[in-house]
């Protein structure tokens, strides 16, 4: 009897990811995203418009409407601003790692997470692999490194289908029970409305919806609309538009047109400009590095009487195709519908490493040459087109094909004991490498940051700062002084020619000829803009405007 007992825990514990998988993937993911952190890549554009929020909330006491330079920001719900105002509490900082935690403390989650639900149905192996292939995913590694909501919302989507998957699809370890599970499943897609609106529900329906419809249990209405799981989803979801919009009623119309505007099309002068098959072409590339895998996983006639893949394939295709009919269409756009195929190729990833080493036995030296061409090739080419950082490329190309060696080495003695940690050390020193050696080249906005503090440091800057026609610049996160912000030339205008006061105006370069006509402009401090398609025009100019009201340009005769 005790015997039949251990048998039984020792069989489900193979389809548990424990805590020592846990640990795995929590200290891989750990140590990989401290290598961008310690980068401080300046916030972007995007991260501003939500890490301002955070600031400002925190500097007026005013949780309940977003605003980015006094400027009401109506476009998304408050978990992620929320979040970030925390973090900046706790921490006592306003550095770029702060904002950002948030998102990388979602993307942990998500790859625990995964782990879990892969293990559940494939064993612990491919759980872990699950898990270690997520973080290292193109989109996930984008996406956890920049303080905006959309890691959250894969985080949020993640958990409700996951869980979902726990309660309602058999495993060997059973199903998870109790009457709290739709109400749990209530409050996760409550979550997901609060991190990003309407667009996280419309997933996560489209995904159990199809389920249900695929393996026609029609019993799961009575999960999806339990009373007690519709109360949570309500309470979660009511509170903001109700509260925010009784504080500020323009915020609702600005929240529609940033749901079924955006998907219409009326935040773009050019619409459907990409074909509806865009995300399919980008699919690949998001994917990256573990898109081969994938295929190899879908090419396996067994891998397919898994409940679990065909959960994953109901995860990403709706989704997917209610996307391709939206006007606006980013790549980005289709990350929460990604996190399904990762436990795909998960299994595919172990196919592939068994597969490799089969081919090793009659291929080995060919193979090992040819990697090492290819990487004095790659060198080479390096060298050749002179890219900004280009000798810590050289060095990463040299690590991964030294490190590819290995791996087929390993490989070919059928030491798959050792090759999994080998190839995942190699993929590890491959991102963290550009993470803190070839990303802080290639930011360019950090002279920006730089003429920030030296605004900042302007003793005789005693007056509120006018940001004028810069909208959501990413300058205003780094600015300490007050700042009044008018996006609109006029509406400075109107503001000087009423006030006989001097003013300090931040503007573009090729504006300033708008405000000479109201005094005196006197250049103080400059900045080059150095994004993309951008010239000397917009160059960013701190100037002191001395008004010269028109009553004092009357002469008597």
């Amino acid at each position: 009897m005790a015997q039949a007992l251990n048998s039984s825990t020792s069989e489900k514990s193979a389809f548990q990811l424990g805590w020592q998988g846990i640990g795995i993937i929590l200290l891989y993911g750990v140590t990989l995203l401290i290598g961008y952190h310690l980068s401080q890549r300046t916030l972007t554009m995007h991260e501003v418009i939500f890490a301002q929020p955070a600031k400002e909330m925190l500097a007026s006491g005013d949780f309940l409407v977003p605003r980015v330079g006094g400027v009401v920001f109506g476009d998304k719900p408050l978990l992620t601003m929320w979040l970030m105002a925390a973090s900046i509490e706790l921490t006592g900082s306003l550095d770029e790692w702060v904002v950002r935690l948030p998102s990388s403390l979602a993307a942990l989650l998500t790859a625990v997470v995964i782990g879990m639900t892969a293990a559940r149905w494939f064993g612990k192996r491919v759980g872990i692999l699950a898990g270690l292939a997520q973080l290292t995913s193109y989109y996930v590694l984008q996406m956890a490194t920049l303080a905006e909501s959309d890691m959250l919302l894969i985080c949020s989507v993640t958990l409700a289908i996951c869980f979902f998957a726990w309660v309602q699809i058999p495993s060997p370890i059973g199903q998870v029970q109790g009457r709290w599970t739709p109400w749990v499943f209530g409050f996760l897609v409550g979550l997901t409305f609060m991190i990003k609106g309407p667009i996280g529900v419309v997933f996560i329906g489209l995904t159990v919806g199809s389920w249900m419809v695929l393996n026609r249990q029609w019993s799961l209405l009575r999960f999806f609309f339990h009373p007690g799981g519709l109360l949570v989803f309500l309470l979660m979801a009511l509170p903001y538009p109700l509260l925010s919009g009784l504080r500020y009623p323009p915020i609702l119309d600005e929240w529609l047109l940033h749901n079924w505007g955006r998907f219409k099309g009326d935040l773009t002068q050019v619409e459907n400009r990409e074909p509806l098959w865009f995300y399919f072409l980008n699919l690949p590339m998001v994917l990256l590095p573990w898109t081969p895998c994938l295929i190899i996983a879908l090419m396996d006639r067994k891998v397919w009487k898994h409940p679990m893949v065909w959960l994953a394939l109901c995860w990403f295709l709706p989704g997917v195709l209610f996307l391709s009919c939206s006007a606006w269409k980013w790549k980005h756009y289709m990350s929460p519908l990604l996190p399904g195929l990762t436990i795909i190729a998960a299994v595919g990833l172990e196919r592939w490493l068994y597969v490799t080493s089969q081919v090793l036995q009659r291929y080995w030296r060919p193979l090992m040459l040819g990697t090492l061409l290819l990487g004095i090739a790659g060198v080479a080419v390096i060298y050749k087109t002179n890219p900004l950082g280009e000798l810590p490329i050289a060095i990463l190309v040299s690590v991964a094909s030294i490190s590819a060696m290995v791996v087929m080495e390993l490989n070919y003695r059928k030491l798959h004991r050792w090759s999994v940690p080998a190839l995942f050390t190699m993929i590890w020193m491959m991102i963290a490498g550009v993470f803190i050696w070839v990303l802080p080249v290639h930011d360019h906005c950090r002279v920006q940051v730089e003429f920030a503090d030296r605004i900042n440091q302007r003793q005789e800057l005693d007056k509120p700062l006018h940001l004028v026609n810069l909208s959501y610049h990413q300058i205003i996160y780094y600015l300490k002084k007050p700042i009044v912000r008018l996006d609109k030339i006029k509406q400075f205008q109107s503001l000087a020619e009423h006030i006989d006061d001097d003013k300090y105006v931040l503007i573009k370069q090729k504006d300033i000829s708008e405000i000479q006509s109201l005094g005196m402009v006197q250049p103080l401090d400059s900045c080059p803009n150095t994004r993309r398609k951008t010239g000397p025009g917009d160059n960013l100019v701190l100037v002191r405007l001395q008004t010269v009201l028109p009553a004092q340009f009357n002469v008597n005769p």
